[in-house]
């Protein structure tokens, strides 16, 4: 399987269970390393196509809080 593709659902699966704030900062660290001289270019090019992956899906937005519903009729 593509490397790309894996790393890219590894990183999208740890966002969604992320506060946004943190989210940003993860993202905004894959690009960092995108950019990194000491990677080898086929890594650079593994960072920045997630980053340009997680950047045109919407952002995790945090989860509701569990309700139980009372005073309905089963």
């Amino acid at each position: 399987m593509d490397t790309t593709a894996v790393l890219g659902g590894i990183v999208y699966s740890i966002l969604k269970g992320l506060h946004p704030d943190s989210a940003a900062a993860t993202i905004e660290a894959l690009s960092n390393l995108a950019n990194y001289e000491k990677c080898n270019p086929a890594e650079r090019f593994i960072f920045q196509r997630i980053v340009d992956g997680l950047v045109q899906t919407p952002a995790p937005s945090p989860r509701r809080k569990f309700q139980v519903i009372t005073g309905g009729r089963a």
